[in-house]
């Protein structure tokens, strides 16, 4: 389950457990032990990516080290992260 928040004409997803690790920005086909469908995780997380790029949402992991603040981004035909300062 995510959620999504939006005031003052800014957007933040709270993702939960889609991601793991800022890797699977770059590397959306990566999982981790805990998931337990792949195949399914592996389609929320290209959705979450298009959603926030998209919307420029800041996104919100429960897993990240630092800070688990940030926006994703269009790379080329992938996505960016980049930590919220």
């Amino acid at each position: 389950m995510s959620i999504s928040l939006s005031s003052r004409g800014e957007e933040a997803l709270f993702g939960g457990d889609i991601m793991h690790s800022p890797i699977q920005v770059h590397a959306p086909d990566l999982a981790s032990i805990f998931c337990a469908d792949r195949d399914q995780a592996r389609r929320s997380r290209v959705c979450m990516l298009a959603y926030c790029a998209e919307r420029n949402a800041t996104y919100f992991s429960s897993h990240f080290t630092e800070t688990s603040a940030g926006r994703i981004l269009r790379a080329g035909d992938g996505y960016q992260w980049v930590f919220a300062e």
